[in-house]
């Protein structure tokens, strides 16, 4: 019976190590601030003329 709660709390702790991995992961591929670096939004052309 030990056993079986034993790899339980193993498989959990595997699947909890698994999402923090993911999300951290994703959080730092998909920073927003490099969004500005990629695609800058275009100035005005009035406020040049100015």
């Amino acid at each position: 019976m030990i056993s079986l709660w034993l790899a339980t709390m193993v498989i959990c702790g595997f699947l909890l190590i698994t999402i923090v991995f993911i999300y951290y992961g994703l959080k730092s591929v998909l920073n927003s601030k490099d969004s500005h670096k990629i695609d800058p939004i275009p100035e005005n052309i009035d406020d040049k003329e100015k």
